[in-house]
């Protein structure tokens, strides 16, 4: 989803102009900023957890030519879903967790392969 339709979707369901939509966006852009900065997570109740993870400095490889290269350290943005979220995610809305809906493989074995039915 675009940030165009976040404001589109947002002043349609809120009932707001999309210029405060985005606004509104946007200020909501630097409070998350803000917060990450200021604490280093972020819980937001019914989604999950935004935190910052600090990176060691480490020895890489170029793939082209091989050499090795040092990789500095680094901070980066993790997110964990929260429970509801994933839940809601596995079952797809159905009310009910995805099945197979083929049966179990049966391995045959035969001289030379492994064969899956």
């Amino acid at each position: 989803m675009t940030q165009a339709q976040m404001m589109a979707y947002l002043a349609d369901k809120v009932g707001i102009s999309k210029r405060q939509a985005k606004s509104t966006l946007d200020e909501l852009n630097k409070l998350v900023t803000r917060q990450l900065k200021k604490e280093g997570s972020l819980r937001l109740a019914g989604l999950g957890v935004f935190r910052k993870q600090k990176l060691k400095a480490r020895v890489g490889r170029n793939p082209v030519t091989g050499e090795q290269i040092k990789i500095p350290a680094r901070t980066r943005l993790r997110f964990r879903p929260a429970q509801a979220l994933q839940a809601s995610d596995r079952h797809r809305g159905s009310g009910r967790p995805l099945t197979p809906a083929t049966p179990p493989c049966v391995r045959v074995r035969t001289r030379r392969f492994e064969w899956l039915r």
